[in-house]
């Protein structure tokens, strides 16, 4: 059974207090490395937290522990116990490789995380670093991972917020018009279409001629495409210049647009005239075949019990049948068109999909309502 940290005020929980107060206050000196005299604390929190059965934690404790302090002869029992944890907890455990750096750091090892995946862990790295480090010149930059963590996570609206505050308080450094961009970027996967495009126009206009403009063009383009804007989508991928990094899937992504116009569709015209022709007629037309059988039944039951109740003089319940009747007549034809335009639209998304996993996997087709 797992226990919460601070659930009892036993001595092994106020051990691991202790322990936890002393690794925080070393923090200080994240961006000069941490002291060696520190190495046996680590190790013992870590220790500590595994025998408790907190895998998830002590893994990570141990993976501070080998990056700031690799020669240290615990290693490699620190590496088995990550395995360890990683087994118990019932997840995959990767071999923890860091790169090579000359100092090790606290921002380093935020960054280790973030490459890794671990975004929820590295959010909490680059905040101790910003605690203890508050007027650091790389506050900027972990503010910013710090939200680009959340946005990867999922987590739009905390991103979104975030990258708000950092764009607002760095407007004309490279920082703030990066968490714009991530704003805008944010704003697309949370699929608000309508304030992407504000964010991305903003940028190509405040922007204009740079690296940056290029890539909102491009997610603003991708953001029409989600609209099923296909000509604004167009024009904008055209309005990325060829010698960025998106000039040449941009040229590709337009020309495919062009060939839209020429994908098999159907007619919501004629679907809605088939559907007031003969109930259920529009359905089968766009393809709606179990859809179209139960309009038509329905449509037919409801016509002739209609037909019956007036027939026998029951005006009142003839009366209730037609309200019923004509309302479900008039859902056939509407029900009609929509199938249409869902048909038109999936063949739309399905040549468009090898584009958008190509190039832009991590965004969804479709309006959200």
């Amino acid at each position: 059974m797992k226990l919460n940290f601070f659930s009892t005020p036993t001595p092994r929980a106020l051990f691991l207090c202790t322990l936890a107060f002393l690794l925080a206050a070393t923090a200080g000196k994240a961006d000069e490395g941490e002291g060696s005299g520190n190495a046996g604390a680590a190790i013992a929190f870590a220790d500590a937290l595994f025998q408790r059965d907190s895998f998830y934690r002590a893994a990570m404790e141990y993976e501070r522990f080998i990056y700031f302090y690799p020669e240290h002869p615990d290693v490699s029992r620190a590496h088995v116990n990550i395995a360890a944890s990683a087994k118990r907890a019932g997840t995959a455990a990767a071999a923890t490789v860091f790169p090579d750096e000359g100092v090790k750091s606290q921002p380093g090892f935020a960054r280790h995380l973030f490459d890794k995946g671990h975004y929820y862990q590295a959010v909490t790295e680059y905040e101790r670093f910003i605690y203890f480090n508050p007027d650091h010149p790389a506050v900027p930059e972990a503010r910013l991972k710090i939200a680009l963590c959340h946005q990867l996570g999922g987590q739009y609206e905390k991103a979104i917020e975030l990258f708000r505050t950092l764009t607002e308080e760095y407007r004309d450094q490279d920082v703030g018009k990066e968490a714009a961009y991530h704003l805008g970027r944010c704003f697309l996967l949370n699929r608000d279409y309508e304030e992407a495009l504000t964010a991305f126009d903003s940028i190509i206009k405040d922007n204009p001629g740079t690296p940056l403009a290029d890539r909102a063009q491009w997610s603003r383009a991708w953001t029409s495409l989600c609209a099923e804007d296909y000509g604004s989508a167009q024009e904008h991928l055209l309005l990325v210049r060829e010698s960025s990094d998106y000039g040449e899937p941009s040229r590709e992504l337009a020309g495919a647009l062009e060939e839209l116009p020429r994908l098999p569709r159907k007619s919501p015209f004629l679907a809605g005239f088939l559907a007031a022709a003969i109930p259920g007629a529009g359905h089968l037309y766009a393809g709606k075949k179990k859809q179209a059988l139960f309009t038509f039944i329905t449509n037919a039951l409801l016509a002739f019990g209609t037909y019956e109740a007036f027939s026998n003089d029951l005006y009142t319940a003839g009366g209730f049948l037609s309200l019923f009747s004509i309302n479900y007549y008039s859902g056939n034809i509407f029900g009609a068109l929509n199938s249409t335009h869902g048909y038109n639209r999936k063949v739309k998304e399905a040549y468009l999909e090898p584009f958008r996993r190509t190039y832009e996997p991590s965004i969804t087709f479709g309006i959200r309502y």
